[in-house]
This record gives C-alpha cells, sequence and structure tokens, in this order.
C-alpha cells in the first residue's frame, strides 16, 4: 500500500516536472526567436539611422561649405572691382590741353594748395617759372621719368612732341620772412630779377611743384640759393633745339605729398 501511494506520488512530480520543463522550452524558443528576428531587423535601421545622419551631416557641411564658398567669392569680387576702381581713378590719359583748361587746372590746384601752406605756416604762390629774354629752344624740366616740356619757345624745336611729359602748371611753398602764410599777393608784383629774395626766409627750404598731364605732381626741394630764381631749376635749350645752354642739375622728384598727388588726379579728372 504504501509502495503503490509512493509510486503515484513519483508519478505526479515527474508530470509536472514535465510540464515545467516544456513551458521552460517554449518560453525559451520564444525567447530566441525573438532576438533572432530582432538582430535581422535592428542592422538594417541602424545602417538607415546611421545613413541619414550621415547625410544630414554631409548636407549641412555641404551647405556650409557652398556659403562660405560664396562669401569667399564675393568678398573676393568686391575686392577686385574695388581695386579696379581704384587703379582706373589713378589713371590719367594723356592728351594735350588747351590754354584754358591749363588756366582752370592750375587756379583749382592752387586753391587747394592755399589751405595746405596756410597749415604749414608757409607761403604758396603759383609763380613757379618765369624767365626773362631767351631764344628760340624750349624750357624744360629734368624729372626722375624723363624731361618735361614746361614752355615752348617756337614750333619744333625740339617742341611738344619731343617730350612725353608737359608741364600745365606749377607751385612754389617757401617759408616767409615776415612769417605771412597761405597767399601772399606780393609775390606777384616781384620782377623776374627778384624771384622771392625779398620774401623768403633764407633758412627754410624752398619746394616747387609741377603740375604734369601724366596725372604727376613732381616736386624739387632745395636751398634758398638753388631755388629763389622763378627760372630755377629749369634748363634751356639753344636755338637749334639739341644743344642745352643752361642745364641745371636739380631733378624734380615724383612728390610724396600723396594729398597733393590725389588732388590733381581729381583736377585732371573733372577737365
Amino acid at each position: 500500500m504504501k509502495r503503490s501511494a509512493r509510486r503515484k506520488h513519483q508519478a505526479i512530480r515527474n508530470t509536472v516536472i514535465g510540464i515545467v520543463l516544456a513551458v521552460l522550452a517554449v518560453w525559451v524558443g520564444f525567447i530566441f526567436g525573438s532576438n533572432h528576428s530582432l538582430s535581422k531587423q535592428n542592422p538594417k535601421s541602424a545602417d538607415t539611422n546611421s545613413l541619414n545622419s550621415r547625410t544630414v551631416t554631409e548636407n549641412s557641411s555641404s551647405k556650409q561649405k557652398e556659403s562660405s564658398s560664396g562669401g569667399d567669392d564675393v568678398s573676393s569680387s568686391s575686392q577686385t572691382n574695388n581695386l579696379d576702381k581704384q587703379e582706373s581713378s589713378n589713371r590719367i590719359t594723356s592728351r594735350q590741353y588747351s590754354q584754358t583748361e591749363k588756366v582752370e587746372a592750375q587756379d583749382n590746384f592752387l586753391e587747394w594748395a592755399k589751405a595746405q601752406a596756410q597749415k604749414g605756416n608757409m607761403v604758396v604762390t603759383e609763380r613757379f617759372f618765369d624767365h626773362g629774354a631767351s631764344g628760340k629752344g624750349d624750357w624744360f624740366a629734368e624729372t626722375e621719368d624723363g624731361k618735361a616740356l614746361v614752355q615752348q619757345q617756337s614750333a619744333d624745336n625740339p617742341g611738344y612732341n619731343a617730350y612725353k611729359i608737359h608741364v600745365l602748371g606749377g607751385v612754389t611753398f617757401y617759408t616767409s620772412k615776415d612769417r605771412t602764410t597761405g597767399y601772399d599777393e606780393a609775390v606777384m608784383q616781384n620782377s623776374t630779377a627778384d624771384g622771392i629774395a625779398n620774401l623768403a626766409d633764407k633758412n627754410h627750404p624752398i619746394h616747387k611743384y609741377l603740375l604734369c598731364d601724366n596725372g604727376v605732381v613732381y616736386e624739387s626741394i632745395g636751398s634758398y640759393i638753388e631755388l629763389v630764381a622763378f627760372s630755377s631749376p629749369f634748363s634751356l635749350y639753344d636755338d637749334d633745339g639739341q644743344t642745352e645752354i643752361i642745364s641745371n642739375s636739380v631733378k624734380f622728384k615724383v612728390s610724396q605729398d600723396q594729398a597733393a598727388q590725389n588732388e590733381w588726379k581729381r583736377i585732371l579728372a573733372t577737365l
């Protein structure tokens, strides 16, 4: 009797264990199947997300590059245009000016120079060149860019076409003995022989500006002795138009006065 009950109890226990094992097997199979299914789907999803992320990043980067490149192009183009405009404004086409145009250009520059002389405690005058009796040869100035025609005495001696630079006007700056500044009418009353000898302070240099048709202001800075005469520092050809009967070793150099250079180009551009 006891043995039969024990066997019956053992059978029930085995049945329960079998059921539990079966349930566990089903559960493990379900878990494995789900994981396997997810493992198949996740890589594709991960790849898609990664591609989308990379595409967004690349598109953003591309837009930034295009924006940056466009900005550089605009900036470069703007700078180029500004340089072209500046170069164009600095370029003066050499041509032959009428006497009326020469006087207008000289007067306009003189008005500007009066204020500059006032600032520098100096006097300015339009009498930069004058002379007494002379022959048929040209008066000219030696510049660092070549000879510049100052005054043609007669045709083709050697004449206008013999020079690549032509002087349209000029001014003289000096320090007054009586400390007059700006513009002094007294200079216009001086004789050619006097020059500015009775007006200029001997202890200060004299500046002569040549206003030329190539758009350049040339300057000669010299002592009282070198530039006090209206005919200094200019040279003169003899009647044959070849022999220099007056030679001056003082050369006119391109003026370092940038304000004067700018003003002269501005004036020429208005004629």
